[in-house]
């Protein structure tokens, strides 16, 4: 697997660093562009096929708000962080609610940087799984079912409900209604999620909320009632509840290890 990687920053010393800061070739990235500002970064995305775009959020000419939308309209399934020098909640709402994959504040340290390109280059790789198996699904459609065909189904099943919790966490939303989006019923879902993933829906969605509210913690001028709303809880005592049962502290203790 061989992917692009774009750093749109308005800073040279920031853009360029970025993109000496690691090894990319480790992480399959193999191609790296640099962009000075939000219209370079467009030439770029429309004449090569990238998959990873990091940018500074606040650029002259073009913010990275209006980038990242723009990249979407072009490549629909590209991965967006943003890396910007600005605490700054209402920056960090406008992110998670455009679906950026993280938000991440300069200096961004070696360790941080490659937490976060390993994920996404994890994330790349299920959905490209996913979108193979998906394929294979169609062609061989009203062939009697072996017993690994109906495991491939299954995975297909699970990762459309993960990647629908990961584009929808912060609304309400149940196993029931995610079933009926995907023309499955509830236990058969609730089944097979299961299975694969050795954990009930609830847990799942619970705690990739509750990891999502971790990463907005980072920033000190998100206080944790707008933490808890961003990720889709309206009741501040099941938050700080369920927050406990995945780190085993409370957000406040959490802020102090950070």
């Amino acid at each position: 697997m061989n992917l692009s990687l774009l750093i749109t920053d308005d800073e040279r010393m920031d853009r360029e660093g970025l993109a000496r800061q690691l090894d990319w070739r480790t992480y399959s990235i193999c191609d790296v562009y640099v962009a000075k500002d939000g219209p370079s970064a467009l030439q770029i995305l429309k004449e090569q096929k990238v998959d990873i775009l990091f940018s500074d959020i606040k650029m002259p000419i073009m913010s990275g708000l209006e980038l990242a939308e723009k990249a979407r309209e072009i490549h629909e399934e590209i991965e967006i962080v943003f890396i910007s020098g600005y605490d700054d909640f209402s920056y960090a709402k406008k992110a998670i609610n455009i679906n950026v994959h993280e938000y991440l504040l300069k200096p961004v340290s070696t360790e941080e940087l490659k937490a976060c390109v390993a994920n996404l280059v994890e994330k790349i790789k299920n959905r490209r799984n996913f979108e193979r198996a998906s394929s294979d699904n169609n062609f061989q459609e009203g062939i009697p079912l072996t017993e690994r065909q109906k495991r491939t189904r299954s995975n297909v099943a699970v990762q459309q409900v993960i990647e629908y919790v990961e584009e929808n966490y912060m609304d309400n939303i149940t196993l029931e209604k995610i079933a009926k989006v995907m023309y499955y019923t509830p236990n058969y879902l609730g089944n097979v999620f299961r299975q694969e993933t050795n954990q009930r829906f609830s847990e799942y969605l619970m705690e990739y909320r509750i990891r999502q509210a971790a990463l907005l913690l980072h920033d000190r001028n998100i206080k944790i009632l707008e933490a808890s709303i961003s990720v889709g809880y309206r009741n501040i005592p099941t938050f700080i509840k369920n927050f406990k049962a995945v780190f085993g502290v409370t957000p406040s203790d959490y802020r102090k290890y950070l």
